[in-house]
């Protein structure tokens, strides 16, 4: 099975003219499996995940990352496999070459499936296992989306939440210790395939030769976009991509952030960075130069719910229960408009701006269960309800 999966690996590349380790003989089955991830800037920056199985490394292209949080997903492109040696390679494919780009060993460590034979759960879609890393350990789920597209994939974090790795920790190689640009600039380790990149795909470029990131807008005046309002419904539609997230009952807010200037603004354009000064310092520390997120501002009671009636009580300085900022959307950021990109980009730009916010910033995930599920659980959990989203 190895030797016929390897098959589509050895087509795209040329041996005779790359560092790129060859197959060699699979592992013992009795031998603890072993996994990798490894930060790719190819045509675009992702992460390749990849589980040894069967004598091979079965791979999936994911764009934004493995998750951190329970219960969030991120797509996972499954692509040919990979020989077990490839598990250690690091170093640059020239501009040009199938996969050109820079690639660093980002994690490793063994892995364990948890519940059937892995082969026959991938087969069917469905794979659920354990991760033994030295950045990132707990079990996550990778789930066939159901369609056209087999190679579509989604990969889940199954139990509960870990911390989200540093900036730092992001562009530090778990095997030399060494940035995505020194690897580069090392290139210590150049393979080259077979296969050209298709001609309409966008080019990759050296890590060391990366443009300067545009420099930030300081003090740049925001307009104000007023929000968009949800629409009561009897039941969750049954057509179309959605996504879900819990409703939460508090005020709706835009927090925008100009420099070192925050504004919160109402629905209607009113400020309530005055009666929510507290919010004001926490989304300073916002690592941006100029953004707009769109949340909502709750009081929690002791079980962690947002209520209303804190909320209120708050306001008349009656009480004093926790706040925080819940935001579940990314308007503009640095100088570029984003409401143009597809909701599930923009929340992924959005969890990467608050990966390192304070606690009081929180990003609102999207929950993977059929609605009628949610429904049912926000019921009993004594929750306000869920919001769909296209």
């Amino acid at each position: 099975m190895a030797d016929k999966s390897l098959r589509e690996y050895e087509r795209k590349r040329d041996f005779t003219r790359t560092a790129e380790p060859k197959p060699k003989k699979a592992a013992s089955d009795n031998e603890r499996r072993m996994f990798v991830i490894q930060k790719h800037d190819a045509s675009r920056l992702h992460y390749d995940f990849r589980l040894e199985l069967d004598g091979a490394l079965k791979s999936w292209a994911v764009p934004k990352g493995v998750p951190f949080k329970k219960g969030d997903k991120r797509l996972a492109v499954h692509v040919e496999d990979h020989p077990l040696d490839y598990a250690s390679f690091e170093g640059v494919i020239p501009i040009g070459q199938y996969g050109g780009g820079t690639v660093m060993v980002w994690d490793t460590g063994t892995w364990e499936p948890l519940g059937g034979e892995p082969a026959h759960d991938l087969r069917e879609g469905k794979l659920h296992f354990r991760l033994h890393g030295k950045k990132i350990a707990g079990e996550w789920t990778l789930v066939r989306i159901r369609g056209d597209e087999e190679n579509q994939w989604l990969l889940l974090k199954s139990d509960e939440s870990i911390r989200a790795v540093t900036k730092k920790e992001d562009d530090q190689s778990i095997l030399s210790g060494r940035t995505m640009q020194k690897i580069a600039e090392d290139r210590d380790a150049e393979w080259q395939s077979n296969r050209e990149e298709k001609a309409s795909s966008l080019r990759a470029k050296p890590a060391a030769k990366k443009a300067p990131a545009k420099p930030r807008a300081k003090s740049a005046k925001l307009t104000f976009i007023e929000p968009m309002k949800a629409k009561l419904a009897e039941q969750p539609p049954t057509t179309g991509d959605w996504i879900y997230e819990l409703k939460f009952d508090g005020f709706r807010a835009l927090a925008v952030k100009s420099g070192d200037s925050v504004e919160i603004l109402s629905r209607n354009n009113k400020d309530l960075a005055r009666k929510f000064s507290e919010l004001v310092e926490p989304l300073k520390q916002i690592d941006a130069g100029t953004a707009i997120l769109d949340g909502e501002i709750v009081a929690l009671d002791e079980d962690g719910r947002s209520s209303f009636q804190l909320l209120q009580a708050y306001e008349m300085g009656e009480e004093h229960p926790p706040l925080c900022y819940y935001a579940f959307d990314l308007l503009h950021l640095d100088g570029e408009e984003l409401r143009d990109l597809p909701l599930s980009e923009r929340k992924a730009k959005l969890q990467s701006l608050l990966a390192d916010a304070p606690e009081m910033i929180r990003f609102s995930a999207d929950i993977v269960a059929p609605p009628e599920q949610l429904l049912r659980e926000v019921a009993a959990r004594g929750l306000e309800g869920i919001i769909g989203k296209q």
